[in-house]
């Protein structure tokens, strides 16, 4: 309704300006045209994705509208698409004009050179990144050819180099940008100093959608009546005092060679200057205004905001997360019902991320898991470094950043105990076989099922030799009994849950012989006690030959246990060979091979390479296998 009544009174204002200042505002835009191209890149295929650079460049886009900029927004440009992009700016350019280059993506120094690189840039030497990586001074150059009365170019790419060695060399130099040479009228600004790595984020705890160097200069540049010099000092002040909370060193650098002043808004001589402070700004799209819009509601993080974008955009693309974040909130601060019975029984009592509750005393205990974003998938190179055989590789590529709403974990994978429950319950047939290990090979045994999945087990152990469709049968029983809504986890929410915030290999680091203290994989007891075990293992000892009792091990720091290891877990989505098209907001992907569902976390039997956050896997919706079994996930 709010935007509704604001579109209404900006058409009738922009109908006035019309009809009695046709006349200036021509003049106006006569005097100072105002044009931007912004670029945000964040989906790299070959080197690391990145999370806030499209946020960034958004935002930066919608800033620059609302100050009279005509603006070229392009997000995860490839080589074509770059130098597209600037062929475009440029010729919008023309003298006199007031210019804005903007890029927030990945950039590396090459010799005295700075290249901003598109996501498909190979890594492969330095002459190809010269050829492919567009020059930061071509830019440059364009503007000043078009004898712009005023450019700035502003660079959010002063992250570490992104480029494995070659050949024992670094691709381009270690961190940073190296000083840039402005023409007369140009300004340069960088998100951080020569050899200095701009912050993307002040922590694992740091939900913000922007950069810590563009989250500070959007606030900046909407106040008006600033000069653009000034703007920097306030910037540098700022971006210096979070850096340092955080002990990190970042100093955005200027390079100028200006003449005159220049504001983003309310300047003297600027289009800014001409509108009146309550004009209207200059519309966005649809789609720019609900991801503006979303970005503002994410960034306030309350419930108004997220209801107020319910409210405008009731079909929205976010709509389930917003709905979500609500009710995330409202159990947030809600306090729990006071108790009316003696009942041991556990009461769910899903509050601040963290808390642990139970919807029954032998249903699954679960864990409330924060809203969040992360990149999914392995970085370039990982699964080569890792030794994975060919055919596992590259199903985890390319690398994306994907927001999930807050939900509610499985703090352990179910159990054989919880799944008996489950089949005394409901008369569950395991007619089938199950795909076990014989002592020399991996075959079906018809005999074999969750009772005798090969190996001795107890209640407390993951149940194995469950299927796809056993697992959904178990969500449906276990919601219907409870009242609330179970099911299995989405690919995304898995890997967001089995990472906890880290973006290492796997959630205690790279080192996948040290994974006996976090996760039961094929290791040294397996060698030693599984009859005719001749697949590779982990250079470490964990006790346990075939599945270990749930929460043997160390937890991750949402509180999970065996995210890693012990039995393969069951998730929603249908098979993709890869991440090309897949979805961004944690929602299962139901498009692809559906007949086969994605397993995720590797069991008892993979040894390091299997166990691993990005490491998929996938069998037919009937397969059983001795060494997979699943996790529940709710909606809170």
């Amino acid at each position: 309704m709010r935007l509704r009544l604001f579109t209404s009174f900006a058409l009738r204002f922009a109908l006035l300006l019309c009809l009695g200042c046709f006349s200036q505002s021509l003049l106006a835009q006569q005097k100072a045209q105002r044009i931007a191209l912004v670029i945000g890149n964040d989906s790299y295929t070959k080197i690391p994705a990145l999370v806030n650079a499209r946020s960034d460049a958004r935002a930066i886009a919608a800033s620059l509208q609302k100050s009279g900029f005509e603006v070229i927004l392009r997000t995860d440009l490839n080589d074509r698409g770059m130098r597209e992009a600037v062929r475009l700016f440029k010729a919008r350019l023309t003298g006199g004009t007031e210019a804005v280059f903007y890029f927030s993506g990945h950039g590396v120094q090459v010799g005295a050179g700075n290249y901003l690189l598109p996501v498909d840039i190979a890594p492969d030497s330095e002459e190809q990144v010269k050829d492919d990586g567009l020059a930061l001074q071509k830019v440059l150059d364009e503007m000043a050819e078009q004898k712009t009365r005023f450019a700035v170019a502003i660079v959010d790419a002063c992250r570490d180099n992104p480029f494995p060695k070659v050949g024992g060399r670094n691709i381009g130099a270690g961190k940073g940008l190296s000083a840039s040479a402005p023409a007369t009228g140009q300004m340069v600004l960088y998100a951080a100093g020569a050899g200095q790595t701009a912050l993307d984020r002040l922590g694992p705890n740091d939900r913000t959608p922007n950069g810590v160097f563009t989250r500070v200069l959007l606030r900046e540049m909407d106040r008006p009546g600033l000069p653009v010099d000034r703007i920097l000092k306030n910037v540098r002040q700022e971006v210096v005092r979070l850096a340092q909370s955080v002990g990190r060193e970042q100093v955005p650098a200027l390079y100028d060679q200006s003449v005159g002043e220049f504001y983003f808004r309310g300047g003297v001589g600027s289009v800014a200057s001409e509108q009146k402070p309550d004009a209207a700004p200059v519309a966005l799209t649809e789609a720019q205004s609900e991801e503006k819009f979303w970005d503002d509601a994410k960034a306030a993080g309350n419930k108004e905001g997220f209801e107020a974008y319910l409210e405008s955009y009731p079909r929205g693309r976010y709509v389930s997360l917003a709905k979500a974040n609500i009710a995330r909130l409202i159990a947030s601060v809600s306090p729990p019902a006071p108790s009316t019975s003696t009942s041991t029984t556990a009461r769910p009592n899903p509050t601040a991320p963290g808390s642990a509750f139970k919807d029954c005393s032998d249903c699954p205990e679960m864990v409330v898991i924060p809203a969040g974003r992360f990149v999914m998938g392995a970085a370039p190179g990982e699964e080569e470094s890792e030794k994975l055989p060919e055919n596992f590789r590259n199903s985890s590529q390319p690398q994306h950043g994907v927001d999930v709403a807050g939900f509610s974990a499985g703090k352990f994978e179910v159990t054989r105990g919880q799944y008996r429950a489950f089949v005394e319950a409901t008369g569950r047939s395991s007619a089938g076989g199950c795909f076990v290990w014989t002592g020399s090979k991996f075959e079906i045994d018809q005999a074999k099922d969750w009772r005798n999945p090969g190996y001795a087990q107890e209640d407390p152990h993951p149940v194995a030799c469950v299927s796809w469709e056993d697992a959904k049968a178990y969500v449906v029983w276990l919601s219907g009994r409870t009242g609330k809504a179970y099911r299995l986890l989405t690919e995304a929410e898995w890997e967001y849950a089995a990472r906890a915030g880290t973006t290492t290999r796997r959630f205690w680091g790279d080192d996948g012989d040290q994974s006996c203290a976090y996760a039961n994989g094929a290791d040294q007891t397996t060698k030693a006690q599984v009859p005719g075990w001749n697949y590779l293992i982990a250079n470490c000892n964990d006790r346990y030959a075939y599945t270990a009792p749930v929460g043997s091990y160390r937890a991750n720091a949402f509180g999970l246990y065996d995210m890693l290891g012990n039995v393969g877990e069951w998730t929603e989505d249908c098979w993709n060979e890869n991440y090309n098209s897949a979805p961004t907001d944690g929602r299962a992907w139901t498009a692809g091979n559906c007949s086969r569902r994605v397993l995720r976390g590797g069991s008892w039997g993979n040894f390091p390479p299997g166990l691993r956050a990005a490491y998929r896997n996938r069998n037919s919706t009937a397969f059983r296998v001795s060494g997979g079994g699943f996790r529940v996930a709710r909606t809170n």
